[in-house]
């Protein structure tokens, strides 16, 4: 039996095109997970995780997790009420009331940019 060439070149881009729609699915399935990973669990209903403290969480969490915990104090621009992090989490954004925005790589604790604007930052988004 003869194979027809447009039926057999249709077959094979219908493999690549659904290989390309595989791979993009698993790559997008790792970007937007939203699986809930490291929440506080209450023993009981009444119970408020508003009152744990670092130095509590300190305590009950691994080695390599407990190395991420610091301490950020800015006092001479706040309140600061804009705050955005990247999507792989490694870039911080952060927007002052008085103007301040400084954007932060939280892993290694380095200042990237810092921008005095002279108006009110009301909020703060990477794009």
């Amino acid at each position: 039996m003869k194979k027809d060439k447009k039926v057999t070149a249709a077959l094979k881009e219908t493999r690549v095109l659904k290989e390309e729609v595989r791979t993009r699915l698993q790559e997008a399935s790792q970007l937007f997970n939203t699986e809930d990973h490291g929440f506080i669990e209450t023993e009981t209903d009444r119970e408020r995780t508003l009152k744990v403290t670092q130095a509590e969480l300190k305590k009950s969490l691994p080695v390599a997790n407990v190395h991420d915990i610091f301490n950020l104090r800015l006092t001479d621009f706040g309140p600061y009420s804009g705050l955005s992090v990247t999507r792989n989490g490694q870039h911080i954004l952060l927007g002052g009331k008085k103007g301040h925005l400084a954007m932060l790589e939280w892993k290694r604790k380095n200042l990237v940019m810092e921008f005095q604007a002279k108006d009110k930052v009301k909020d703060v988004c990477f794009l």
